[in-house]
């Protein structure tokens, strides 16, 4: 399987902690910062993983971070451009051969969803978390264990978009297809989500919804964030100081 990271962008608004670094090198822990924390567990439970991290702002900041921990490509056009220049950059580097999972570098997740999203999907699918019904940022609507429709406007939803995708194999050829015809007519601004809401809406492709309620989950969009993830990152220590100590 293979994993892209999207990392890409500026983070404004965790400014000032990013004026001169993404949003992804962000420190949860004196010791690990956000990328490197989803790194590792996708390390953890695949280690014959290959991950791709795509960045644009501060780039020799973030491969200096990464290190040999995967590949890096540059997206130059970070400023003018959205995630599925990002990836469409990349495409030669990822193929159309394997499994792929699509991260927006900012989400910080718990052990149970790196688990899940390191399987073999048996289908493509967006994670969503139905217990957020209200004040979701991008959003899905499910109907028979489909995606209907997703975006940012949306009134009424099934629950938020976590930022992760997985696309079986079968597909990588149909989303690849629509996400080069996209970009080759300047829809370069657009995010890569976009693709699949493209393919749901031409009835080209069906697309699963995958909840994750009741795991833990955050995209660091603010400063209150931070410290939502940081309880997380509270609750797994202690769960591991307890496993030990028994």
């Amino acid at each position: 399987m293979k994993y892209v990271l999207m990392a890409a962008g500026r983070g404004t608004r965790l400014q000032p902690f990013t004026n001169d670094m993404p949003k992804c090198l962000v420190q949860l822990t004196p010791s690990e910062t956000i990328i490197e924390r989803c790194i590792r567990l996708v390390k953890k439970y695949d280690p014959k993983g290959e991950i791709i991290v795509i960045g644009g702002f501060e780039y020799d900041k973030l491969r200096d971070v990464v290190g040999d921990t995967c590949r890096c490509v540059r997206n130059p056009f970070f400023k003018v451009t959205n995630s599925i220049a990002s990836i469409w950059m990349a495409r030669d580097m990822i193929g159309r051969d394997d499994h792929l999972v699509t991260f927006n570098a900012d989400v910080v997740f718990d052990e149970e969803i790196a688990r899940r999203i390191c399987r073999p999907p048996q289908r493509t699918a967006v994670l969503y978390d139905s217990t957020i019904t209200e004040n979701g940022d991008y959003n899905v609507q499910i109907h028979n264990d489909r995606v209907v429709i997703m975006g940012k406007e949306l009134k009424t939803y099934s629950g938020e978009y976590v930022g992760i995708t997985r696309i079986h194999r079968r597909d990588m050829g149909r989303v690849f297809d629509e996400m080069n015809h996209m970009v080759l007519n300047d829809m370069y601004d657009q995010w890569f989500e976009s693709t699949l809401v493209r393919l749901i809406l031409h009835r080209m492709m069906e697309i699963g919804g995958d909840d994750i309620a009741g795991c833990r989950w955050s995209e660091i969009d603010d400063i209150g964030n931070v410290f939502k993830v940081r309880a997380i990152i509270q609750e797994e220590s202690d769960t591991l100081r307890f496993k030990n100590a028994a």
